[in-house]
């Protein structure tokens, strides 16, 4: 009997050293260290039967802790009442980025993980959680947040009166439905220009969209815009561009080799979204390629990594280009003001192999950034929205 419940408490602890991080993961050393050397010690001679009862006890605490973790995903809570009648006389805009937390955050991975997923993803979780915890060791700090912080603190700015701007994410707290119960609904504001920070219709700015939609009828006081994707900005053609020259350091453009790793195939959930957003990807790609063609890049040395985040292809296109006698290699992320932290150490595995095969230097421009390029195009949709008719 002592087995047994030894066995379903390794299972305990199995998830806790999984998905803990810092001193309490080492206590969850401790514990599994612990617990392990007393299974050991009384197990004694062991038979199939009874060896397949540990594993299902094992595999109990497991699944049980698994689950019950899902307790400690974040929740923002509380009521959204209207203060007042008196509407708000300014627009209220609301800038949404996908986002990421800065830290390993286990409460909110798991309710990024829970997502709108009907069934909890029980037995996978706490693998995910464990591969997280190991890119952030591995990587360090994500600045995704600090980006965002420094584009709505330049929007701020330059809108200047007449404009509230909130930023929100999607996969990061504040929370966009966060801000809307309880700074946005709540302040009575009338009019919110919604913004998601998106280059194409992906699956984070349909979604953004789809949520407040349908939402509307509790918001009928309210009146949403929503502005458009920035594939068609010419702002942010220029910015990559841009980006990519001002790193060109005198060397001959034609000894450079450039991959622009798209971000559309990742919307598989939703072959509609997937459709769309490659469709508009793929256009943003051709207007980059021409503009790096007409600077005096090599059109056959500028590869379009449309396939998200696959390693393996990742590395075709990079002895493609080696194929051609470069110097120099580029790889841009296009998608994204800021790649994820996860693609960063997938693009940073391939770079430092790829730099151990051929003496060819390898760098990586993480996204847009906040160049004034896209400042001054998300300045323009909002501006151009609230001139429109309201209701």
């Amino acid at each position: 009997m002592v087995k047994y419940i030894l066995s379903f408490v390794l299972g305990i602890v199995i998830v806790g050293l999984m998905e803990s991080f810092g001193i309490v993961e080492r206590y969850f050393i401790i514990f599994f260290t612990i617990n392990l050397f007393l299974l050991v010690k009384n197990m004694g001679k062991i038979k199939m039967k009874k060896l397949i009862c540990m594993i299902v006890c094992i595999s109990c605490g497991f699944i049980i802790t698994s689950y019950c973790s899902f307790r400690l995903a974040y929740d923002s809570g509380g009521e959204t009442i209207r203060a007042t009648f008196k509407y708000k006389e300014k627009t209220a805009v609301l800038l949404v980025f996908e986002g990421e937390p800065k830290k390993y955050n286990l409460p909110i991975l798991l309710k990024n993980i829970k997502g709108d997923k009907r069934f909890k993803p029980i037995l996978t979780t706490p693998f995910k959680l464990y591969k997280r915890k190991r890119i952030y060791e591995r990587m360090g700090n994500s600045n995704y947040e600090q980006i965002c912080n420094n584009i709505y603190l330049k929007l701020v700015n330059r809108l200047g009166k007449g404009y509230d701007v909130f930023l929100g994410y999607s996969k990061n707290t504040p929370y966009y439905e966060e801000l809307i119960n309880k700074k946005i609904f709540k302040n009575n504001y009338k009019r919110i220009i919604v913004v998601p920070i998106a280059l194409t219709e992906s699956k984070v700015y349909y979604n953004t969209i789809n949520n407040i939609s349908m939402k509307e009828a509790y918001y009928k006081d309210c009146e949403f815009k929503f502005a458009k994707p920035l594939y068609s900005s010419k702002n942010v053609v220029l910015s990559i561009i841009r980006s990519i020259n001002n790193r060109q350091e005198g060397l001959d453009k034609n000894k450079i080799g450039i991959i622009l790793l798209g971000e559309a195939s990742k919307n598989l959930e939703n072959k509609y979204v997937e459709h769309r957003s490659i469709k508009e990807e793929g256009a943003l790609v051709k207007k980059i390629k021409k503009g790096l063609v007409n600077l005096g890049y090599d059109e056959r040395k500028i590869l379009y990594g449309f396939d998200y985040p696959n390693g393996q292809h990742m590395e075709k296109l990079l002895i493609q280009l080696q194929q051609y006698g470069i110097e120099k290699i580029f790889i841009v992320n296009t998608g994204d003001i800021v790649d994820t932290i996860n693609n960063q150490y997938i693009v940073h595995k391939i770079i430092n192999h790829a730099n151990n095969m051929e003496e060819i230097e390898s760098l990586y421009i993480k996204g847009w950034g906040e160049d004034d390029l896209l400042i001054e195009a998300i300045e323009f949709k909002i501006r151009s929205i609230n001139v429109e008719k309201w209701n």
